[in-house]
């Protein structure tokens, strides 16, 4: 989303507090509680950086949307625009209203100004400005429109550094001198009775201008007031010292918020309350030690409880024994009486009676360090999954800061506290008592955010928003982290709690590959990569039609099987990454696997090896993997508590079997999988070429494909919805198609090659063709449910030959209904005749799901033959299908 100017924000913002009613919310990060234009109801809303659209979040969805820009037309006109209606020949027009309108300044007071052009020669805009004389030569001008340039600059090599400017109504003899940053600070202080010197930069001391100052008015107090932020903090302490070197009496004063002095002129907040708070948190930015700070904080607040404060890296605790501080105030204060001859407390100076104060504070107050280190409470995380709370806490000292996450345990615990800090920051600790934790984690948690969490990265449905470590998605709009490390979505916040290796998708995207792509890998390519995109939008896709396909991935040698697995994971982000075997694998790993990424592939390799956790054939993985297809979580656990709850995350993302032969398995299970063998028919010099330079590109090459695909959710889902019925028919309607399953996967599949053709505008004979193929593997799948692998079928004809034609002894049941074979039996009897019987141990993992002769168990027979315990596969001798 582009970035709103700065006039145009403020102009919107003023529109919705003041039509809408709107409320600042979540530290300025939104408006919200607005009166809906639809409905009624309070719950209009609308982002405070960038307040493009305002929309009502009301539960009973009154869906009412719309563009500030369409509403509020006139919040947009330019400065430029404003003027230029006012048929003026006055050259300076644009530069006054910029300065009357956006800056709220008496233009008869501020002396002189020009008005000038800037230009931006990469993309030929220009912006008129307002142009200031600097004391010792060139100028500092604002621009007044965004042209993509800074919006303040200096003349070139501008010999501004050590000087100050002021306006023609500053007072060099007054008794108090404001140093704030910009021009229009000045300006503005200079209309509220504030004499004051604009520094241009935090950074450059005014000392020349304020050694002339000095010497014709030593007497005067300097008041440091650069911006509130960390660079104008740091440097209000630095200019406190080297006005002190000069000779001044100095304090301080901030607004303690993001607005400057021009700002606060704007919103009439300079009233002499205002300042007496602007005064008080100077004082607390420069208070040279940690008592000094305590008693400014004290006679503000005037408690007898004990308080917490901070100063430099580490936090104190006040106590104050208040009898004793009113019997030492009492008794210095009639020293002072005595010592100055003065008649009453009213004679006496104010620099007389802080002395006073401070002296009765020293000795009836104890300041004392309780943690080696500056704790804040950021926001509480509150897991969709869970229900459990935490707290995003920053810790920082000498060395740095870093965040952690703190449980109510540690919380409610001191010493807990100080071991969690101990080991989220080296060098920090916490040494204060219960009462003194629970202070600070009242005051600071008093209007704390709560942000939601969840332990995946992906697609969350509760915030029907993508989620990922550096960016995420919604409704069409790519949204950066704030600050504080979590993404806000109008009235939800929400971040994922998991770090993910390896996975780092880029925001620009690059569309240098896609012919390369089809080059090298054709059709089976292209059906793997549009089974990767439509996995993108699994979850949205199970919620309307309650399942979602799996693909099983088999290739010939060489063909390009991995090569293609690799490239689509660059796509989506993840580099050096295939996937997980199954059967090396436990349980609890492969369900953590497969709960790490929502909306995208889980890729298991070679599952149907030598699986020690199978059971007559079938893997336990496999067997797993029959609820996933529904979304449903194949394992639940228990919630660590009291009661009898139990967690049972649904399953959010798609499953991709990668391996070198077919999955062996019942119906059921082989149903819920699109079947793709890959081949070398594709091969040719051009692919081969092509290939190569599909393997010189990088993650930063490609993984912009992500960001680029999930920004059309709505018309890649609004494409499915429209043809996934037409697609269903056309599959049922094919020969020999019988199963409903198989129409319901590939028709899921055919829709999202026609949205991923359009994405990236690939040729409709190339998707006609991939379409065609996907027609014909939905026909080989449904053959594979009515038939035995070749390996079994081949099994029964050896049988049937050793049986019939060579009448070998190898049927052990007396029962005529059965066939009862010893496997090792047959074995040596085919080698003994010079048959090839097979791989014996993928029979054995076969043979339980044989449709030729239905399976009935495994074990001890009493033979026809021997009339001995034969172990044999026992089967019903009438034939299957």
């Amino acid at each position: 989303m582009r970035k709103m100017d700065e006039i145009t924000r403020q102009n919107v913002i003023n529109i919705l507090q003041n039509q809408y009613h709107m409320r600042p919310q979540g530290g300025g990060q939104r408006y919200k509680y607005g009166v809906c234009p639809a409905c009624g109801s309070r719950e209009l809303w609308a982002f405070a950086n960038d307040p493009w659209t305002i929309q009502c979040d009301r539960e009973s969805n009154c869906g009412y949307k719309q563009s500030t820009r369409d509403l509020h037309p006139e919040a947009f006109a330019t400065v430029t625009e404003r003027a230029l209606k006012q048929e003026s020949t006055d050259p300076k027009i644009i530069a006054k209203t910029y300065l009357q309108e956006e800056r709220g300044l008496n233009i008869t007071l501020i002396g002189e100004f020009e008005q000038a052009t800037a230009f931006n020669h990469k993309s030929k805009e220009s912006s008129a400005t307002v142009r200031f004389s600097l004391p010792n030569g060139g100028y500092w001008e604002r621009v007044i429109e965004d042209i993509g340039i800074p919006k303040a600059l200096f003349s070139k090599d501008c010999p501004y550094k050590g000087y100050g400017w002021t306006s023609p109504k500053f007072d060099p003899k007054a008794e108090e001198i404001w140093v704030v940053e910009g021009i229009f600070d000045a300006l503005a202080l200079q209309q509220n009775g504030i004499n004051a010197i604009s520094a241009m930069t935090c950074h450059n001391f005014p000392g020349k201008t304020l050694g002339e100052i000095y010497q014709d008015n030593p007497f005067a107090t300097v008041v440091i007031a650069l911006d509130s932020n960390s660079a104008g903090r740091l440097g209000t302490r630095k200019m406190v010292k080297l006005a002190e070197d000069i000779g001044f009496k100095v304090k301080a004063a901030l607004t303690n918020s993001g607005d400057d002095w021009n700002d606060k002129h704007i919103a009439k907040r300079l009233t002499g309350d205002d300042l007496r708070n602007y005064r008080y948190y100077g004082s607390l930015e420069i208070a040279k030690t940690p008592s000094k700070k305590a008693m400014i904080m004290w006679a503000r607040n005037g408690s007898g409880q004990g308080f917490w404060l901070e100063h430099g890296h580490k936090t104190y605790w006040c106590d104050i024994n208040m009898e004793a501080q009113r019997r030492a105030e009492s008794e210095l204060t009639e020293e002072k009486l005595l010592a100055t001859g003065a008649g009453d407390v009213t004679e006496l100076k104010e620099e007389e009676l802080d002395e006073i104060r401070e002296q009765a504070f020293t000795k009836s107050g104890s300041v004392f360090p309780i943690a080696t280190c500056l704790i804040d409470f950021l926001y509480a995380e509150k897991s969709i999954i869970t229900d459990e709370t935490q707290y995003y806490v920053k810790i920082s000292n000498h060395r740095g800061n870093t965040t952690g996450t703190f449980n109510g345990r540690h919380i409610k615990s001191a010493s807990d506290f100080g071991a969690r800090i101990i080991d989220t920051l080296p060098g920090a600790n916490f040494d204060g008592s219960p009462k003194q934790l629970g202070r600070i984690y009242d005051d600071k948690t008093l209007e704390i955010e709560t942000v939601n969490t969840v332990d995946y990265v992906g697609y969350c449905p509760e915030a029907k928003a993508y989620i990922y470590p550096t960016f995420a998605v919604k409704d069409g709009q790519v949204h950066l982290k704030n600050h504080e490390d979590y993404y806000t979505f109008g009235n939800f916040s929400i971040k994922s709690t998991l770090n993910v290796a390896r996975f780092s998708p880029e925001l620009e995207y690059k569309n240098e590959w896609t012919e390369d792509f089809l080059s090298a890998y054709g059709p089976q390519g292209l059906i793997v990569l549009t089974y990767y995109f439509g996995s993108l939008f699994a979850v949205q896709i199970r919620e309307k039609y309650k399942s979602f396909p799996f693909l099983e991935f088999t290739g010939e040698a060489g063909a390009g099987k991995t090569s293609v697995l690799d490239f689509c994971w660059l796509l989506m982000g993840r580099e050096n990454y295939e996937g997980i075997n199954p059967a090396t694998s436990t349980r609890v790993a492969r369900m953590r696997t497969l709960r790490q990424f929502s909306n995208m592939p889980t890729v298991y390799l070679e599952g149907q090896g030598d699986d020690k956790d199978s059971k007559q054939g079938q893997a336990v993985w496999l067997t797993e993997a029959k609820q996933l297809f529904n979304g449903i979580s194949p394992r639940a656990t228990g919630v660590m508590n009291a009661g009898n709850e139990t967690s049972d995350e649904p399953f959010y993302g798609s499953l991709l079997v990668s391996q070198n032969r077919k999955i062996y398995g019942e119906a059921a299970v082989l149903s819920r999988f699109i079947y793709l063998h890959m081949t070398r028919d594709h091969h040719t010099s051009e692919g081969r070429h092509a290939s190569q330079r599909l393997n010189s590109l990088g993650m930063e090459d490609v993984s912009g494909f992500l960001m680029h695909a999930i920004t059309h959710e709505k018309e890649v889902l609004a494409h499915h919805a429209k043809v996934y019925e037409r697609y269903h028919d056309e599959i049922m309607n094919l020969e020999g198609i019988k199963t409903v399953r198989i129409a319901d996967n590939n028709a899921t599949l055919l829709a999202m090659l026609d949205a991923l053709c359009t994405l990236l505008k690939i040729s409709n004979e190339f998707r006609n063709r991939t379409r065609d193929y996907i027609f014909k593997i939905a026909q080989e799948r449904e053959k594979d449910l009515d038939q035995d692998p070749d390996e079994v079928m081949e099994f029964w004809h050896l049988y049937e030959f050793l049986e019939e034609s060579t009448q070998a002894k190898v049927n052990h049941s007396a029962d005529q209904a059965l066939i009862a074979v010893n496997l090792n039996e047959i074995v040596e009897i085919a080698r003994n005749r010079g048959s090839n019987i097979g791989d014996v141990s993928l029979l054995r993992k076969l043979l339980p799901h044989s449709k030729r002769y239905e399976f009935v168990d495994n074990k001890n027979v009493h033979s026809i033959h021997n009339k001995k315990a034969v172990r044999c596969y026992v089967f019903k001798r009438e034939s299957g299908k």
